[in-house]
C-alpha cells in the first residue's frame, strides 16, 4: 500500500492511497472536527474522475 498526504494553503489535509488491489482512497479531513471523507475508486475510472472534477472547475469559474 502506498499512501501520500497534501496539505493545501488554508484548506484541509488531503490524503491519497494506493490500496492492494486496483483501488485508490482519497480522503479529506475536516481540521475543525477530525472527521474525515473518503472515496475509494477503481484505478481505471480514475481518467473519468478527472474529467469530471475538470469540468466542475471549470463551471465553478465561469462567470454567470
Amino acid at each position: 500500500m502506498s499512501k501520500f498526504l497534501r496539505v493545501l494553503p488554508q484548506r484541509d489535509e488531503i490524503g491519497v492511497t494506493l490500496t492492494n488491489g486496483d483501488f485508490v482512497e482519497i480522503s479529506q479531513t475536516d481540521s475543525t472536527t477530525g472527521e474525515s471523507d473518503t472515496i475509494r475508486i477503481h484505478i481505471e475510472d480514475i481518467p473519468v474522475l478527472m474529467e469530471a472534477l475538470s469540468s466542475a472547475i471549470d463551471y465553478a469559474k465561469a462567470p454567470f
